[in-house]
């Protein structure tokens, strides 16, 4: 695994992990649940976003400006700490 893909990994689980505060609002009751919502967040690419090609934010920010795969990722992993 190179050197990037294994620190874009550890910073996916680092901010899942830290703001898991973002997701407290939403009150999912499943899983199934939870995957609607992250499907109907809008895909935002990082170089439209950030202006950079990589960049990856906070699960409150994807929430309300959308985000690429990474960053619904982020999301995702911190609603599951919660469901």
């Amino acid at each position: 695994m190179n050197e990037q893909l294994t620190y874009t990994i550890k910073e996916i689980y680092r901010l899942a992990s830290e703001y898991v505060d973002d997701i407290t609002q939403y009150d999912f009751k499943n899983i199934f649940e939870l995957f609607e919502v992250v499907r109907r967040i809008p895909y935002v690419r990082d170089i439209d976003s950030c202006g950079d090609d990589e960049c990856l934010q906070r699960p409150s920010i994807t929430a309300i400006g959308g985000g690429d795969c990474d960053d619904k990722t982020i999301f995702a992993g911190a609603a599951l700490t919660v469901l």
